[in-house]
C-alpha cells in the first residue's frame, strides 16, 4: 500500500533591493523596487514574503561586505527560502556589477542551490536548469557585461572629475565641493568668500577658545545667544551647537587655509572586501581658503594632549574660585598650593559670616608629606598688586625672515606627522590593508617630512623665536580680568609659569613670580597688624625684579621673630 503523496507547498517570492549611494535613499529608489516585486507578485498569482534584504547605499561593483546579499544566501542554506523560490530583483545588475566571471559564479551559485531569480525590468527568469542552458547563459553574460561595463565608465568619471578638481586647486582656484561652514564659492567660481552668517559665529567661538572655554561651554554659549546651528552633511543647519560640532570647527586646519587633496585606494582585507583608504595626494596646500587666522593663533586654541594636560586643574579650580590654580608652588617641596576657603562668623560682615581665602600646600596639608602646614593668607591680592611689576619682553621677527613661509613649513610637517601617525596604525591594523603599500607610503611621506624639517631648519637661523613673548597687552588684558576668576587664571597661565612662595618669620611670606619670558619678580609681605601689642597697622610690601626669593633689607618685626611652638 502507498502512502498518500503530500502536497507540495506553494513557492514564495522574496524581495532583493539594493542601491548603491545613501543619496538615492532620498528618492524613490525603495518604493520603485518594492513596487516592482509586488506587480510581479500580484501578475504571477506568487505570494511575497514580508522579509525583504536591503543593501541599502553599498555598491554592487566593488568588493565590499553586503549583509543584505550574505544573509540571502544564508537563508537559502539554512531553508528559510526553499527550494523552488524567487528571488526577485529590480534588474539583475541589483546582485553584481562585477567582472563577468565574478558577477556569473555570484548568480550561478544561488542557482545552484535550488532557488529562482527574477530580474522583473530585465525580462529575466532564471531556474537552477539555466546554468547549463545556452540562452539564458547568453543573456546572463549580456546584461552582466553591460551592467559591469556601466559601472567602470562611471567610476573612471568620477575619478577623472576628482584629480581635476585637485589640479584645480593646486592651480589656486576653488573647487565645489562640501566646504567648511564659514566657506563658500564666489560667484566667479574660482575664488571663496565667508559665508556671511557663520564667520562671525566661528570668529565667536575662536574669541571664547582664547578666553580658556572648553566645547561644551562654548556650544551652550552659542546657543544661549540664538546663533543658528551648523550646516550638515546633508545641508539642513542643525538644531543647535554641541560640543562635537565646536570641537571639529576649533580642531579643523581650514581655519588658517590649510587643505590636503586626498586619493581613495581600495585595499583587500583577508576575507575577500575591499576597505577604501585615504591616501594624501602630493604636499597639502597650505594656503588654499582664506584664513580665519594664523597657524600659532590656531596652534594656541588647540586642546593640549599632554600627559601633563590631562591631569591639569581647569582654569579657576574645580570651584572656579582660585585665581592662582595651576601656578601656584609651595617653595618647600614644588607642590601644589590651592585656596581653601574658610567662612567664620563676623558681625562686621554683611550676613554675619565673613570668608577667608587661604592658600595652603597640598601635600602639606592633607598628607603631611611637606612641613609647610601654615597658610598662605590673601595670596592672590599679592599677586594681583604684582601684576604692575611684571616684564614686558617682546623680540621682533627681523625682516628678513619670513614668518609666513616659516609657519606654512611648520604646518605642512605637523599635518604629516599626523598622517604618517594615521599610516603607522594602519600597519598593526588587520584591516588596514596591503601592508607593503603602507609601509612604502609611509617611508615616503617620512622622508618628505625630513626635507621638509631641513628647510625650516634653514629658514629658522633667520628667525627670531616669539615664543614665550609677553607683551604689554597681555598685561593690560590679565589686569582687565581680575574680577573674573576663571578667564584671570586662564590669562594668567600664559603669562605666568610658576608662582613659588613660602613663609617669611611667623606669619608673613615671601616668593618669586617666574614668567614664561624667563623673567622672574620677587614679592615679601610681612604680618598683618597687630594693633594690641602696639605694632605697626598696615602690612610691608614690596617686589624686587631678579632672580629667586628675594630676602628683604628690612626689620623683622618682634611678633615676625617668633617662632611656632
Amino acid at each position: 500500500m502507498t502512502s498518500p503523496k503530500q502536497p507540495t507547498k506553494q513557492p514564495l517570492a522574496h524581495s532583493y533591493i539594493r542601491f548603491s549611494s545613501s543619496a538615492q535613499e532620498k528618492g524613490d529608489s525603495i518604493n520603485r523596487q518594492i513596487a516592482s516585486a509586488t506587480s510581479w507578485s500580484e501578475k504571477h498569482g506568487i505570494p511575497l514574503s514580508d522579509v525583504v534584504y536591503r543593501d541599502l547605499g553599498i555598491s554592487a561593483f566593488k568588493k565590499v561586505d553586503r549583509p543584505g546579499l550574505r544573509q540571502l544566501t544564508e537563508s537559502i542554506r539554512s531553508g528559510h527560502i526553499r527550494k523552488g523560490d524567487y528571488i526577485l530583483l529590480e534588474r539583475l545588475d541589483r546582485i553584481s556589477r562585477k567582472d563577468l566571471d565574478i558577477a556569473q559564479e555570484e548568480i550561478k551559485s544561488i542557482l545552484r542551490m535550488g532557488v529562482n531569480i527574477c530580474a522583473i525590468e530585465d525580462n529575466l527568469e532564471l531556474t537552477p536548469e539555466s546554468v547549463n542552458d545556452a540562452n539564458a547563459l547568453v543573456k546572463m553574460i549580456f546584461l552582466a557585461e553591460n551592467a559591469h561595463r556601466q559601472s567602470r565608465e562611471k567610476s573612471e568619471r568620477i575619478k577623472a572629475a576628482y584629480a581635476s578638481a585637485r589640479q584645480r586647486a593646486r592651480d589656486g582656484k576653488a573647487v565645489k565641493r562640501r566646504l567648511p561652514c564659514w566657506l563658500e564659492v564666489a560667484p566667479d567660481g574660482n575664488t571663496y568668500t565667508f559665508h556671511p552668517v557663520y564667520l562671525p559665529i566661528v570668529q565667536r567661538i575662536i574669541e571664547l577658545r582664547h578666553a580658556g572655554r572648553g566645547y561644551s561651554s562654548i556650544a551652550k554659549t552659542l546657543n544661549a545667544e540664538g546663533l543658528p546651528g551648523r550646516i550638515g552633511k546633508s545641508g539642513t543647519t542643525s538644531k543647535g551647537w554641541t560640543g562635537g560640532s565646536v570641537r571639529e570647527i576649533v580642531t579643523s586646519r581650514a581655519l588658517y587655509g590649510f587643505y590636503q587633496p586626498h586619493i581613495t585606494v581600495e585595499k583587500e582585507r583577508d576575507d575577500g572586501t575591499t576597505k577604501r583608504v585615504l591616501q594624501p595626494d602630493g604636499d597639502p596646500i597650505v594656503d588654499h581658503y582664506p584664513p580665519v587666522l594664523g597657524y600659532r593663533e590656531w596652534l594656541a586654541i588647540q586642546p593640549d594632549t599632554t600627559v601633563t594636560a590631562k591631569n591639569r586643574v581647569p582654569a579657576g579650580g574645580y570651584n572656579k574660585t582660585d585665581r592662582l590654580s595651576g601656578v601656584a608652588r609651595c617653595g618647600v617641596c614644588g607642590g601644589r598650593v590651592a585656596l581653601r576657603i574658610y567662612r567664620r562668623p563676623s558681625k562686621k560682615a554683611q550676613g554675619g559670616m565673613k570668608d577667608y581665602r587661604h592658600w595652603v600646600c597640598v601635600a602639606g596639608y592633607s598628607s603631611g608629606t611637606c612641613p609647610v602646614t601654615r597658610a598662605f593668607p590673601d595670596l592672590d591680592l599679592m599677586i594681583i598688586k604684582s601684576i604692575g611689576h611684571l616684564e614686558v619682553v617682546s623680540t621682533p621677527v627681523p625682516s628678513t625672515c619670513s614668518t609666513s613661509a616659516v609657519d606654512s613649513i611648520r604646518a605642512t610637517i605637523d599635518a604629516n606627522k599626523e598622517r604618517a601617525e594615521q599610516l603607522k596604525s594602519l600597519l598593526v591594523d588587520p584591516e588596514g590593508g596591503d601592508v607593503g603599500f603602507v609601509y612604502n607610503a609611509l617611508s615616503t611621506l617620512q622622508a618628505r617630512i625630513k626635507e621638509l624639517e631641513a628647510e625650516l631648519e634653514q629658514l629658522e637661523k633667520v628667525e627670531v623665536d616669539g615664543c614665550g613673548n609677553t607683551t604689554q597687552e597681555d598685561i593690560d588684558r590679565l589686569a582687565g580680568y581680575v574680577d573674573d576668576v576663571e578667564l584671570f587664571n586662564h590669562e594668567l597661565r600664559k603669562i605666568i609659569s610658576a608662582i613659588r612662595v613660602q613663609h617669611f618669620g611667623k606669619k608673613g611670606f615671601r616668593g618669586v613670580i617666574e614668567q614664561v619670558n624667563g623673567r622672574r619678580v620677587g614679592f615679601v609681605l610681612t604680618a598683618p597688624e597687630n594693633p594690641k601689642r602696639g605694632h605697626a597697622k598696615e602690612r610691608i610690601e614690596f617686589f624686587a625684579r631678579g632672580l629667586g626669593i628675594p630676602e628683604p633689607d628690612v626689620e623683622l618685626f618682634p611678633w615676625e621673630t617668633e617662632q611656632d611652638d
